[in-house]
Formats: structure tokens, C-alpha cells, sequence
């Protein structure tokens, strides 16, 4: 016996009803077994008791509740005694420090007499087991509430397709409940999402074989959403012969119309380029004939007169390609501001007027103008301004036909608090089909390619209509009765109590005394820009490079100087610092003739000691403008 000396019915185990066999057996059992008597005394415990609670041989005819190893479990007197009277078994947990036990208490009778002398408590440690089971719930309540909080909805299915589980995503977005899914078959739910596209076939693959399938996308009709696309995935997880089906579900709607938005952005942009390189050959092609037939003819003043007009027009149109170009990328980048002042409605579409009086009178086409008899003020940027009415005038001359008709017209609107001017400019023209009405604003769009192409232009215009009339705080809106009913386009402003203040300035014919040199690696560029200023009565000067030109401001001690930005060897910035370094030129007034036309170009210019900033290509009026200021001053 591993502990202590035997007890006096140990000692006769006829009379104990415990052999030296059972003695025996009970060290081998790993339970700890305890034996007390009728009065509830320790008589004997086995080798797993001591090494549970640390009895030993001097714990015999103690009660429990006296042995430090039972002395928080107070009741253990108590409970043996009623099971001895009663001869009723007992069984519950117990804790004893940091360990979990099953305690059951059984009568013990004995062998001879039948009779109870006592009980026998056994002690099972289910520490480790609680744990483990306490850990399932836990992880089985977590894994719960991840999969509740997972906004994709998911679906556990049993291995012939019936719904086992759910997350709150798959019932809110399939608009199921779980009593009407539960264990029911995919098939019975009543929704073609589980029949379109393989859908089931799939499912029932991987549930037989345990074969996988790349994503399915399908469609489907919400009550509450409308048409989703959805990306439908799923996985067979086996346990210990066991299968289950996860099935998962990610929307991918907006994903697929981003998609969708790219590819068509970026047939458009094809598309575009496509355009931009038509456009910009459409008016070369005739610019390098002409240039060909005056080489041709000998230049004489006959064959210059019929070729001029041409050319002329087919500048204008690269310089408002280009110039459109640049307006989308400053409007997009927000680099427009707006200079407004208080301007004559009147005189601003006039002057849009005879912006685009050449095209409309070229097509023969009949233009009437009915604006309001009493002045009406606008608080605009006038050059924008312009710039709306005349893009919307250019339009309509474009589709309209020759010896159509093309009407603009204003019309003063009472709204709250003030009133607005609604100016209209209608055709007879090619009309806009209904589903185009709205999509003409947007950006590169053609109503009618072939029709465009042919009349040139990049689908521009009318965008930045839009958008420079809504920095106004105006709207524009187009109107059409459908192909071949013409067009009409009303542009509504508010109209402002103040008095008008000057609109566009005028220039007047300069005639110059001034002493000019240019300066361009360009040498075609300097030469053109020196002929012309020498028509108006200056004297010019060129250098096709910074260091020829500097030595040439030296020399000729000039009153402006032209300078390009962009050349080899020394740019315009140094060059620019270089002039303003010498004291002698200090009075001279540095011009800057770039193609670089950005808003920061110019600070750039201003920033690096020049004057002004004229883009490539020169727009004469300015240049003009420009040379008749500084003649003025000069003179004074």
C-alpha cells in the first residue's frame, strides 16, 4: 500500500468489503479514489489521490474538510454524510484551485452485510477537457461573429447543396430568412442566381470531387439595389469524412462599370488621337499646297492674293485646336481664373458676332440678331465670355448648311430675386438626336462623326461652353426636335444692377518708330516676326541664337527684344538675365515668344526679368498691341 497504515477493516477485508486485488486496482486507476466511513473519516485513497491533493498516511481518520487539500471544499463532509444516509449517489464539478474536477460520491456497501458502511468519492480532473471545450465555444462563437461581420455575403451548404449556416450579409442581400433557408435545398430557394451560368453544376462538382472553379460572375435583380454583379467563389472543406460547401459572394458592380469606363475612355482617347492627327493634317494639307503653288508661280502678288485667304483660315483653325487643347488642360487642372468686371451684354455678343462672321457668311447662310433695346450688364470675365458665345455660334455655323439659317437672340428673365438673360443661338442645321442632348457637353464627343470630321474640330467646344459658363454661375442647355430639325442652345446668366464698364479693348493700326531684335533658333519664326515688324514701320534685328543676340542688344541698343525661351546652348531665362545685368539695357522691354502657354510659363517669364509673354503662334492683334504700347511710351 503506497500510503500510511491500513485501516482496521483494511486490515480484515471481509469485514471492509476491500480486498488486497481491489487495493491493488485502485492504485492503478488514474482517478483519485477516496474511501471515508460512516462518520465521513478519510479510511483510504489511492496512489492518484496523493498525487492530487498531496494526502498521506497521517490524513487516515481525518475528516475531508480538516485536510489542507479539501479545505475549499467545505461542503465535502456535508455532501458524503447525505449520500450515506440516503444511499443516493452524487455528482457535480467542483473546483480546487486552478484544477476542475468531476466529484461523484457513491454509497459503499459492504460485501458481507450489503449494507452501507461508508462512501467512496472519485475525483476526476477535467481541467484539460473544459478547457478544450470552453476554446470550441469560444472559437465556434468568434469564428460567428467574424463571419456576421464579414460584409461579403457567405453560405456553409452540406455536401448535397443544402444551407446549413449564414453570415447577416447572404439574408440581408439575398433578402432571405434563416427559417426559410435552413437545411433547404439551393434549388428550392426560389432564385435563378443558383441556375444561371453553371452555377449548381459547379457547386455539385466540388462537393462529389472536390474540384475547384476559377470565379463565376453573374447577374442579378435586387428589390432594393437594382441589376449587381456579383463574383461568386466557393471551397470544399472535409473534416474526419465530413463535407462542407463555403460558398462566398463579393459585389463587384462598381468595379465592373469602372472597368467598363476605362475601356470606353480609352477607345475614346483612340479615338481621339485618331481625330487630332485628321484635324491638325486638315488644315496643313492646303497651307503646304499653297506654300507650293506661290513657289511655283514666282511669288507674284496675283498667286499671293488667292492663296493668302486660304492660309489665313487655315491658321485660325490650328491655332483653335491648339488653343481649345490648352483650355481643356487648364480647366481640368483648375488653373482658370476668372478676371470679372461688370461688361455691356450688348457689345459682348457682338463681339462673339464678328468672332465667327466670316464662317457664317462664307456658308451663305442667313443670321439674324435680336438683342434687348434697354443695356443689360453682365458680371463676367469678358474674354470668356466671348469665348462661350462664340464657341456655340462656331458650332452651329458648322452643321449648319449652306443658306441655312441661324438666329442669336437674348431675352431678359424674371427669376427670384433678380432677374437673368437667357441668350439663344438656333439652326436649321443637322439637329441632335434625343439621347445626345446631354452628352454633347461632354468631352470629345461627335453627334454626327462624319459630319464633324468633315467640318473639323475635336469635340471640344461645347465643353468648355459648359464648363466656363457654369464658373459664371450660368447654365447652358441644348434643345433639338431630332435629326434634321436643327438646334437650338440657350445660354442663361444672371444679369447684374451695376453699370457697365469697358468690354474688349480695340486696337488701332500701330504705326511704330521703334528698334526691335529677335531672337529664335527658329530661323523661319525670326525672320516672319522681323518682316512683320518692319511692315508696321520699325527696325528690326535677328540672332538665331542667345550668344549672337546678346552681342546684337549691345550693338544695336534696341528699345524690345523678342526672345525664345527654348534654344540650344543658353536659353531665353539666362539671356533675359544677362540683358537685365547690363546697366545700358536696362530701359529695353524683354518680350518672351515661347510655345510654352501655362499659366506657370508666364510666372516663370515674368519671374525670370521679362515683360511679357506671347505663345507661339504670335496672335498679330496682341503683337500689335504690344508694339503700339511700348511706341507710346517710348514716346513720352
Amino acid at each position: 500500500m503506497p500510503v500510511g497504515a491500513m485501516s482496521p477493516e483494511e486490515a480484515n477485508p471481509t469485514k471492509s468489503g476491500v480486498g488486497p486485488d481491489v487495493i491493488e486496482i485502485l492504485d492503478a486507476v488514474d482517478i483519485a479514489i477516496v474511501v471515508v466511513d460512516r462518520k465521513g473519516l478519510l479510511t483510504r485513497f489511492n496512489q492518484a489521490a496523493v498525487d492530487a491533493f498531496k494526502l498521506t498516511a497521517a490524513d487516515i481518520g481525518r475528516l475531508p474538510g480538516s485536510v489542507a487539500a479539501f479545505a475549499d471544499l467545505k461542503s465535502l463532509a456535508k455532501q458524503c454524510a447525505h449520500v450515506i444516509a440516503d444511499e443516493a449517489p452524487f455528482r457535480r464539478d467542483i473546483r480546487s484551485g486552478d484544477r476542475q474536477f468531476l466529484l461523484r460520491i457513491a454509497p459503499h456497501r459492504s460485501q458481507e452485510y450489503e449494507h452501507v458502511v461508508g462512501a467512496v468519492l472519485t475525483f476526476t480532473n477535467v481541467t484539460a477537457f473544459r478547457a478544450s471545450i470552453e476554446q470550441a465555444v469560444y472559437e465556434r462563437e468568434y469564428a460567428k461573429a467574424l463571419l456576421n461581420t464579414f460584409t461579403h455575403p457567405l453560405v456553409v451548404l452540406s455536401p448535397d447543396l443544402r444551407v446549413q449556416s449564414a453570415n447577416r450579409a447572404f439574408y440581408s442581400y439575398f433578402e432571405y430568412s434563416r427559417d426559410e433557408t435552413h437545411n433547404v435545398s439551393l434549388r428550392d430557394l426560389g432564385d435563378d442566381v443558383w441556375s444561371s451560368l453553371g452555377v449548381w453544376t459547379s457547386l455539385a462538382a466540388i462537393s462529389a470531387h472536390d474540384a475547384g472553379f476559377e470565379p463565376i460572375e453573374l447577374e442579378r435583380r435586387s428589390s432594393t439595389l437594382g441589376r449587381r454583379t456579383l463574383s461568386l467563389e466557393a471551397r470544399r472543406v472535409s473534416r474526419e469524412g465530413n463535407a462542407t460547401i463555403l460558398v462566398t459572394f463579393q459585389d463587384i458592380t462598381e468595379r465592373k462599370r469602372a472597368e467598363e469606363a476605362l475601356l470606353d475612355a480609352d477607345r475614346r482617347k483612340d479615338e481621339f488621337l485618331a481625330l487630332l492627327a485628321h484635324e491638325l493634317r486638315n488644315p496643313l494639307a492646303p497651307i503646304r499646297m499653297g506654300l507650293e503653288l506661290i513657289r511655283i508661280s514666282g511669288d507674284t502678288s496675283e498667286s499671293v492674293g488667292r492663296v493668302r485667304p486660304m492660309m489665313e483660315r487655315q491658321i485660325k483653325q490650328l491655332v483653335r485646336l491648339v488653343d481649345d487643347l490648352l483650355e481643356v488642360s487648364r480647366i481640368a487642372s483648375g488653373k482658370i481664373v476668372l478676371q470679372r468686371a461688370n461688361c455691356s451684354l450688348q457689345e459682348l455678343i457682338e463681339n462673339a458676332i464678328e468672332a465667327q462672321r466670316g464662317a457664317i457668311d462664307s456658308a451663305h447662310i442667313e443670321f439674324t440678331v435680336d438683342l434687348p433695346d434697354v443695356p443689360c450688364v453682365v458680371n463676367v470675365d469678358a474674354a470668356r465670355f466671348v469665348q462661350v458665345v462664340s464657341n456655340v455660334l462656331h458650332n452651329a455655323a458648322k452643321f449648319t448648311p449652306q443658306h441655312g439659317k441661324i438666329s442669336c437672340s437674348a431675352e431678359i428673365v424674371s427669376i427670384p430675386g433678380g432677374s437673368q438673360v437667357a441668350i439663344t443661338v438656333a439652326d436649321s442645321g443637322i439637329g441632335i438626336a434625343k439621347e445626345m442632348l446631354t452628352r454633347v457637353f461632354d468631352l470629345f464627343t461627335q453627334a454626327e462623326p462624319g459630319l464633324q470630321h468633315a467640318q473639323g474640330g475635336l469635340g471640344i467646344g461645347l465643353a468648355l461652353a459648359r464648363r466656363l459658363i457654369e464658373m459664371h454661375g450660368g447654365q447652358i442647355a441644348a434643345h433639338s426636335d431630332g435629326p434634321g430639325q436643327g438646334s437650338a442652345f440657350v445660354i442663361s446668366l444672371p444679369l447684374s444692377n451695376a453699370a457697365a464698364g469697358k468690354s474688349l479693348p480695340q486696337v488701332e493700326p500701330p504705326n511704330l518708330s521703334s528698334r526691335i531684335v529677335i531672337i529664335d533658333d527658329n530661323e523661319d519664326a525670326a525672320d516672319i516676326l522681323s518682316m512683320f515688324v518692319q511692315q508696321l514701320g520699325g527696325s528690326a534685328r535677328v540672332a538665331y541664337d542667345a550668344i549672337s543676340g546678346l552681342e546684337l542688344v549691345q550693338e544695336f541698343g534696341p528699345d524690345v527684344v523678342f526672345l525664345d525661351i527654348g534654344m540650344p546652348g543658353m536659353d531665353g531665362y539666362e539671356a533675359c538675365r544677362r540683358i537685365r545685368q547690363t546697366k545700358s539695357q536696362s530701359h529695353v522691354v524683354i518680350v518672351a515668344v515661347t510655345g510654352w502657354g501655362q499659366a506657370h510659363d508666364k510666372e516663370r517669364a515674368l519671374d525670370a526679368g521679362f515683360d511679357a509673354h506671347l505663345t507661339k503662334p504670335i496672335d498679330p492683334v496682341a503683337l500689335a498691341r504690344l508694339l503700339l504700347t511700348n511706341s507710346a511710351q517710348s514716346a513720352h
